[in-house]
């Protein structure tokens, strides 16, 4: 056998930079790709467990009457004096229950009473797209309250002149719409005092359940986000048990650093805020899930928000 022919094949390093440039052209095309699926399916999965709180929402206004509230606080400090988020009444419609036994009535939500309702984890309060780092541990032993990526809008901040002029509810800008007044800028999960005040039910949602949000994305709590860029601020009100975890609207700038101003979506997450391209998952009192698209109008985002401002929303905008 000649030497010629008992010589190996091999690459020369010629075709071997021409694999791995190959190989790193298919790997460029191939991460976009994959990147779309999986924002995709966080998308779906964030819109999931909103779906879930949103069907809470609609079942406990069939089972007491009445809507949740927003938040609960009473009047003044005593025996009564107790604090919670929405989260917490809604805890057995949304397959919750042995977290609502724990859960102690009796005492403050960050009481040390509750602190083994308040620190369980569970996957419907968070949106998959978004930044999740654990807030401080409470106690020694590490444990910490969960965040929440979800909140009820308590209303729409019209006393400004700013945001009047903003919204432009006064010049009816919203065809049909009247100039808003007193209630008719709330929204449906309102505050409510423990002791006495009012309740929302379905009946004066006047604007239609299907067009009057209860639920929207305020995700990344644990941080703030002003459009799309992390500060060094750092967390809002995160844990999902927290009676101040509801919001009101003021709109913002662009840059998400001034309030009222023209932008009602992902500029700031002081306000409606996802971690999705284009737009948030919001909720609304008949129990439906829509994905709001960041570019509507402020106006008509507003108008979407109170119960009984009898504005007429076109639906291209939904």
């Amino acid at each position: 056998m000649s030497r010629a022919q008992s010589r190996r094949s091999a690459f020369t390093l010629i075709e071997l930079l021409v694999v791995i440039a190959i190989i790193a052209v298919l790997i460029g095309l191939l991460l976009p790709a994959v990147q779309k699926v999986r924002a995709a399916a966080d998308r779906a999965s964030c819109l999931n467990n909103l779906k879930q709180f949103a069907l809470a929402v609609a079942n406990y206004e069939v089972a007491t009457g009445v809507y949740p509230p927003g938040g609960l606080r009473s009047s003044s400090a005593g025996p009564s004096y107790k604090r919670a988020s929405w989260v917490v009444p809604l805890l057995p419609y949304i397959e919750q229950t042995t977290v609502a036994a724990v859960y102690n009535w009796s005492y403050n939500w960050d009481d040390p009473q509750n602190v083994e309702a308040t620190t369980v984890g569970f996957k419907v309060v968070i949106c998959p797209a978004a930044p999740q780092i654990p807030i401080e541990p409470i106690q020694s032993n590490g444990r910490y309250r969960q965040p929440g990526d979800y909140a009820p809008v308590n209303k729409v901040t019209t006393a400004n002149p700013n945001i009047n002029t903003t919204f432009n509810f006064s010049n009816v800008s919203i065809p049909g719409a009247p100039q808003i007044k007193g209630d008719g800028a709330s929204g449906v999960l309102i505050r409510w005092n423990l002791l006495n005040g009012p309740r929302v039910r379905a009946g004066d949602v006047t604007d239609g359940t299907s067009n009057t949000m209860t639920l929207v994305e305020n995700a990344g709590r644990t941080q703030t986000w002003r459009a799309g860029r992390l500060t060094d601020e750092g967390p809002i009100v995160p844990e999902w048990a927290n009676h101040e975890i509801e919001i009101t609207f003021d709109g913002y700038d662009l840059t998400g650093t001034t309030f009222n101003g023209p932008c009602a979506i992902n500029c700031t997450n002081e306000e409606i805020y996802g971690f999705h391209q284009g737009g948030a998952n919001i909720a609304f009192a008949d129990g439906s899930v829509r994905f709001i698209s960041q570019t509507v109008p402020i106006a008509f985002v507003a108008a979407m928000i109170t119960r009984g401002g009898g504005e007429v929303i076109p639906a291209d905008y939904y």
